[in-house]
Protein backbone atom coordinates (compact mmCIF):
# COMPACT_ATOMS: atom_id res chain seq x y z
CA UNK A 1 0.00 0.00 0.00
CA UNK A 2 3.16 2.03 0.39
CA UNK A 3 4.07 1.77 -3.13
CA UNK A 4 3.20 5.45 -5.11
CA UNK A 5 0.72 3.43 -7.67
CA UNK A 6 -2.67 4.49 -8.31
CA UNK A 7 -4.71 1.31 -6.88
CA UNK A 8 -7.74 2.01 -9.42
CA UNK A 9 -5.90 1.28 -11.86
CA UNK A 10 -4.62 -1.60 -10.31
CA UNK A 11 -8.05 -3.15 -9.84
CA UNK A 12 -8.97 -2.54 -13.94
CA UNK A 13 -6.13 -5.50 -14.98
CA UNK A 14 -7.14 -8.65 -16.03
CA UNK A 15 -6.21 -10.73 -13.16
CA UNK A 16 -8.79 -8.60 -11.05
CA UNK A 17 -11.74 -9.64 -13.17
CA UNK A 18 -13.36 -11.55 -10.54
CA UNK A 19 -12.70 -8.29 -8.49
CA UNK A 20 -14.65 -6.09 -10.58
CA UNK A 21 -17.35 -9.07 -10.92
CA UNK A 22 -18.10 -9.47 -7.42
CA UNK A 23 -18.36 -5.75 -6.82
CA UNK A 24 -20.74 -5.48 -9.79
CA UNK A 25 -22.91 -7.87 -8.06
CA UNK A 26 -25.78 -6.09 -6.36
CA UNK A 27 -25.55 -7.92 -3.52
CA UNK A 28 -22.04 -6.81 -2.80
CA UNK A 29 -23.89 -3.86 -1.58
CA UNK A 30 -23.99 -6.10 1.73
CA UNK A 31 -21.00 -6.53 2.35
CA UNK A 32 -18.27 -4.16 4.12
CA UNK A 33 -14.71 -5.31 4.10
CA UNK A 34 -12.01 -3.14 6.20
CA UNK A 35 -8.67 -3.01 6.39
CA UNK A 36 -5.69 -2.62 7.75
CA UNK A 37 -5.62 -5.08 10.89
CA UNK A 38 -5.05 -2.93 14.31
CA UNK A 39 -3.04 -3.51 17.39
CA UNK A 40 -5.05 -5.67 19.60
CA UNK A 41 -3.02 -5.39 22.88
CA UNK A 42 0.59 -4.48 23.92
CA UNK A 43 3.00 -7.12 24.28
CA UNK A 44 3.28 -8.78 27.81
CA UNK A 45 6.23 -7.73 29.32
CA UNK A 46 7.54 -5.92 32.53
CA UNK A 47 7.91 -2.37 31.06
CA UNK A 48 3.96 -2.59 28.82
CA UNK A 49 2.00 -5.01 29.70
CA UNK A 50 2.71 -6.93 32.75
CA UNK A 51 1.71 -10.62 33.87
CA UNK A 52 0.87 -10.56 37.94
CA UNK A 53 1.36 -14.89 37.93
CA UNK A 54 4.50 -15.08 36.11
CA UNK A 55 7.33 -12.60 35.13
CA UNK A 56 7.04 -13.07 30.91
CA UNK A 57 8.44 -10.76 28.34
CA UNK A 58 6.58 -11.28 24.80
CA UNK A 59 9.26 -10.99 21.96
CA UNK A 60 9.08 -7.68 20.62
CA UNK A 61 11.66 -7.42 17.65
CA UNK A 62 10.22 -4.33 15.83
CA UNK A 63 11.71 -5.66 12.23
CA UNK A 64 9.64 -8.67 13.00
CA UNK A 65 5.73 -7.19 12.29
CA UNK A 66 4.82 -11.11 13.29
CA UNK A 67 5.25 -10.55 17.43
CA UNK A 68 2.46 -8.51 17.72
CA UNK A 69 -1.07 -9.43 18.16
CA UNK A 70 -2.97 -8.10 14.90
CA UNK A 71 -6.94 -7.54 15.50
CA UNK A 72 -8.90 -7.67 12.26
CA UNK A 73 -10.53 -4.02 12.02
CA UNK A 74 -13.76 -5.85 11.38
CA UNK A 75 -14.51 -6.06 15.10
CA UNK A 76 -13.19 -2.01 15.56
CA UNK A 77 -16.08 -1.13 12.30
CA UNK A 78 -18.42 -3.62 15.13
CA UNK A 79 -18.26 -1.49 17.78
CA UNK A 80 -19.04 1.72 16.05
CA UNK A 81 -21.78 0.34 14.69
CA UNK A 82 -23.00 -1.11 17.94
CA UNK A 83 -22.32 2.25 19.47
CA UNK A 84 -24.58 3.65 16.60
CA UNK A 85 -27.22 1.90 17.50
CA UNK A 86 -26.90 2.04 21.81
CA UNK A 87 -26.59 5.82 21.41
CA UNK A 88 -29.44 6.80 18.63
CA UNK A 89 -31.05 3.87 17.81
CA UNK A 90 -29.66 3.82 14.38
CA UNK A 91 -26.25 2.37 12.70
CA UNK A 92 -26.18 5.65 11.00
CA UNK A 93 -22.92 7.66 12.89
CA UNK A 94 -20.15 5.06 12.29
CA UNK A 95 -17.94 7.21 9.41
CA UNK A 96 -15.99 10.35 9.95
CA UNK A 97 -13.67 11.26 13.20
CA UNK A 98 -16.49 13.03 14.82
CA UNK A 99 -19.36 11.50 13.61
CA UNK A 100 -19.39 8.13 14.77
CA UNK A 101 -16.42 6.42 12.52
CA UNK A 102 -13.04 6.70 15.56
CA UNK A 103 -11.78 3.93 17.19
CA UNK A 104 -10.20 5.38 20.38
CA UNK A 105 -8.27 3.68 22.66
CA UNK A 106 -5.96 1.18 20.22
CA UNK A 107 -3.64 0.04 22.05
CA UNK A 108 0.06 1.94 21.86
CA UNK A 109 3.52 0.33 22.12
CA UNK A 110 6.28 2.68 22.65
CA UNK A 111 10.07 1.45 22.27
CA UNK A 112 13.53 3.19 22.72
CA UNK A 113 15.13 4.01 19.85
CA UNK A 114 19.08 3.56 18.72
CA UNK A 115 19.29 7.70 19.74
CA UNK A 116 18.35 6.90 23.13
CA UNK A 117 14.51 8.56 22.19
CA UNK A 118 11.14 6.57 22.13
CA UNK A 119 9.28 6.00 19.33
CA UNK A 120 5.86 4.58 18.99
CA UNK A 121 4.68 1.76 16.92
CA UNK A 122 1.87 2.60 14.84
CA UNK A 123 -1.32 0.66 16.24
CA UNK A 124 -2.51 0.01 12.41
CA UNK A 125 -0.53 -2.53 10.44
CA UNK A 126 0.42 0.35 7.84
CA UNK A 127 -0.54 4.43 7.77
CA UNK A 128 -2.73 4.82 5.15
CA UNK A 129 -2.43 8.41 3.99
CA UNK A 130 -5.94 10.42 2.96
CA UNK A 131 -5.31 10.13 -0.86
CA UNK A 132 -4.82 6.86 -0.36
CA UNK A 133 -7.67 6.09 1.59
CA UNK A 134 -9.87 7.90 -1.00
CA UNK A 135 -8.07 5.16 -3.60
CA UNK A 136 -9.18 2.40 -1.18
CA UNK A 137 -12.70 3.55 -0.33
CA UNK A 138 -13.15 4.33 -4.44
CA UNK A 139 -11.93 0.23 -4.91
CA UNK A 140 -14.63 -1.19 -2.24
CA UNK A 141 -12.34 -0.98 0.64
CA UNK A 142 -12.58 0.80 4.27
CA UNK A 143 -9.72 1.56 5.41
CA UNK A 144 -8.82 2.66 9.25
CA UNK A 145 -6.93 5.43 8.84
CA UNK A 146 -4.51 6.10 11.91
CA UNK A 147 -3.86 9.39 13.75
CA UNK A 148 -0.37 9.89 13.71
CA UNK A 149 1.50 10.10 17.37
CA UNK A 150 -1.76 9.22 18.95
CA UNK A 151 -4.08 6.47 19.99
CA UNK A 152 -6.78 7.16 17.68
CA UNK A 153 -8.16 5.65 13.98
CA UNK A 154 -10.81 5.99 12.02
CA UNK A 155 -12.92 4.81 9.41
CA UNK A 156 -13.50 8.51 7.09
CA UNK A 157 -15.71 6.87 4.74
CA UNK A 158 -18.02 3.24 5.17
CA UNK A 159 -18.82 2.32 1.39
CA UNK A 160 -19.88 -1.53 0.72
CA UNK A 161 -17.97 -3.62 -1.82
CA UNK A 162 -20.56 -2.48 -4.10
CA UNK A 163 -19.45 -0.31 -6.76
CA UNK A 164 -22.55 1.92 -7.95
CA UNK A 165 -23.94 1.75 -11.56
CA UNK A 166 -23.23 5.03 -13.27
CA UNK A 167 -26.10 5.74 -15.34
CA UNK A 168 -26.81 9.19 -18.08
CA UNK A 169 -29.31 10.39 -15.06
CA UNK A 170 -27.08 12.38 -12.60
CA UNK A 171 -29.96 11.61 -9.80
CA UNK A 172 -30.07 7.76 -10.81
CA UNK A 173 -26.04 7.57 -10.11
CA UNK A 174 -26.27 9.78 -7.00
CA UNK A 175 -29.10 7.22 -6.17
CA UNK A 176 -26.73 4.29 -6.51
CA UNK A 177 -23.84 6.14 -4.79
CA UNK A 178 -25.92 6.41 -1.65
CA UNK A 179 -27.52 2.59 -2.16
CA UNK A 180 -23.98 1.90 -2.13
CA UNK A 181 -23.10 3.54 1.57
CA UNK A 182 -23.56 1.20 4.66
CA UNK A 183 -25.23 4.33 7.05
CA UNK A 184 -27.98 4.83 4.20
CA UNK A 185 -28.04 0.83 3.79
CA UNK A 186 -28.55 0.05 7.36
CA UNK A 187 -31.08 2.74 7.63
CA UNK A 188 -33.30 1.44 5.24
CA UNK A 189 -32.82 -2.38 5.94
CA UNK A 190 -33.75 -1.67 9.93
Amino acid sequence: LSNPRDLTKLFQTAEHAAWRSLRADDDSRYVGLSMPRFLARQPYGAASNPVEEFAFEENTDLGNHDCFVWSNSAYAFAVNVNRSFKLYGWCSRIRGIESGGAVEKLPVHTFPTDDGGIDMKCPTEIAISDRREAELAKSGLMPLVYRKNSDLASFIGACSLNKPTEYDDADASANAKLAACLPYLFAVSR
